[in-house]
């Protein structure tokens, strides 16, 4: 994550996921997902995620919009995330996004009952490297 301020809400989060790294628990699955049929990644290795705009929702949680591109193909898409113990420059982040695969050309064949409706988590620490304590918006209950 990088900030162009204190103010929280001008972060961006830029991701790159391996796609041959996608788990399910279920090898055929797994094996299945990285085919050309879907995630492609002998072709297309990477699913990136790239952040235009973030607004603050709450307390401690963001909606991130901006770019999802894998195989080959780039559609908007927004990221929600929750950021759990902020401050002292440290933040624990949460993330979720859906998509339906067929806007991506997923479209193969679907004998392991593999839902249209796909759904991304991130999980990971933050360390502030440099720079000011940032500023979250106060919200009152």
């Amino acid at each position: 994550m990088t900030f162009t301020s204190r103010d929280a809400e001008t972060g961006a989060l830029d991701v790159e996921i391996q796609a041959a790294s996608v788990q399910t628990g279920n090898k055929t699955k797994d094996d299945a997902l990285k085919s050309k049929d879907f995630l492609n990644s002998g072709k297309d290795p990477v699913i990136s995620f790239k952040t235009t705009s973030s607004v603050q929702t709450s307390k401690t949680t963001f909606d991130l919009a901006g770019t999802l591109t894998f195989r080959g193909v780039s559609k908007p898409a927004t990221l929600s995330i929750v950021i759990a113990d902020q401050g002292f420059g440290v933040g624990y982040v949460q993330g979720t996004m859906s998509f339906n695969r067929k806007d991506y050309g997923m479209t193969g064949n679907n004998s392991l009952k593999i839902a249209d409706s796909i759904e991304i988590d991130l999980n990971f620490k933050a360390d502030q490297i440099s720079g000011p304590k940032l500023a979250y918006k106060q919200f009152r209950y």
